[in-house]
């Protein structure tokens, strides 16, 4: 091997194992990355996609966003770890659709067919009130923020989440 072929490997063998930093900031396009949302972000990012909303009575921090058929809560997690930088490290979104008592079974296999086609969306069924049986379809999805995110991708989310909530609500009517 040459010594001009044995620099070349070592080049490539040191630019391997030198170690890897976030610092210098995105290498792609022009938005501030951030590591943390708040509620004002989420405010920002509904009012944004023009989605009327208001404080959710349900889940504290939420907000609560009309959507027709179901009923969509937009919020927070993990906020506020001590050690860690202020904020929250997650946006989550939850939706709800009430089911008929006698459409429960029918309800259950919409719900085990949304489940195999969607893998970041999950989907299940919930007794609320074991003395009248009230049941509800519920799906939730999770998009963290700790590894850095930009709030157009956030907001991208949520905005997947409604076109996956459009398509499991088609899929409850057409189940029952």
């Amino acid at each position: 091997m040459t010594i001009a072929r044995k620099l070349a490997v070592l080049a490539v063998a040191g630019a391997a194992l030198a170690p890897l930093s976030h610092a210098a900031g995105p290498t792609r396009g022009t938005e501030t990355v951030v590591y943390t949302i708040t509620k004002a972000d989420i405010v920002g990012m509904l009012d944004r996609l023009e989605l009327q909303h208001e404080p959710s009575e349900a889940f504290e921090g939420y907000e609560w966003v009309s959507s027709g058929d179901y009923v969509l809560h937009v919020g927070p997690q993990v906020c506020d770890v001590e050690g860690l930088p202020p904020g929250c490290f997650a946006l989550s979104m939850l939706a709800y659709w009430t089911i008929d008592q006698e459409k429960i079974d029918d309800a259950l296999v919409a719900v085990n067919d949304f489940n195999r086609s969607y893998y970041l969306t999950r989907a299940y069924l919930e007794e609320l009130d074991a003395e009248d049986g009230e049941v509800v379809a519920m799906i939730g999805r999770y998009a963290i923020t700790d590894a850095g995110v930009t709030l157009a991708h956030l907001e991208d989310n949520i905005v997947e989440f409604l076109r996956i909530l459009d398509d499991f609500d088609a899929a409850l009517e057409e189940a029952s």
